[in-house]
């Protein structure tokens, strides 16, 4: 049964409830109530929110998730990223590639929860509040896996220095 008080905000006009007494199979008395709209309207701004979806590449074969910090990057850098993960022996279609430029953190959490995954690489993406480890260059252990953070793939091909802690960080994530 529906409540009266909430009836103006269904409507914009006067309704009108008939309550109907029987005695004996006879109607004897109709009483109408008039339910008048609240006074002053409540004015909603509907937010407009487009679900975008992460574009990714790659079959998670083997439940490792890469994320990119953007697809530029990504296009630049494809040979000496195949290279790093052919070092892991991991190939295109044993990891799911994602290309994170412009994507909330929610957006991301969706992607991390969806598919399945044992080891996330991260090239210059900031983590969400699941996942969310600060230190660089260390394997840290979360509840679906692995995580390493790292520099964007541009930066880790022109520093050795990194190009050395990425390569310690991936053995101790893959090869141990």
């Amino acid at each position: 049964m529906l409540k009266e008080q909430y009836f103006p905000f269904f409507m914009d006009m006067p309704l009108y409830l008939v309550k109907e007494k029987e005695d004996s199979g006879t109607v004897e008395e109709k009483s109408e109530t008039a339910i008048e709209p609240p006074s002053e309207k409540v004015e909603e701004n509907p937010v407009a929110y487009e679900a975008k979806a992460i574009p990714t590449e790659g079959q998670n074969l083997k439940g490792c998730i890469i994320l990119l910090a953007n697809d530029n990057e990504f296009k630049a850098q494809r040979t000496f990223l195949f290279k790093i993960l052919a070092s892991v022996k991991r190939s295109q279609e044993d990891v799911l590639l994602a290309n994170c430029s412009a994507v909330s953190s929610s957006q991301l959490e969706a992607l991390l929860s969806e598919h399945n995954h044992r080891h996330l690489l991260s090239f210059g993406v900031d983590l969400p509040g699941s996942t969310a480890v600060k230190e660089k260059y260390n394997v840290s252990t979360i509840q679906h896996g692995k995580v390493l953070l790292s520099d964007t793939l541009a930066a880790i091909e022109q520093d050795m220095e990194k190009k050395k802690a990425l390569w310690k960080a991936l053995q101790s994530m893959f090869l141990v």
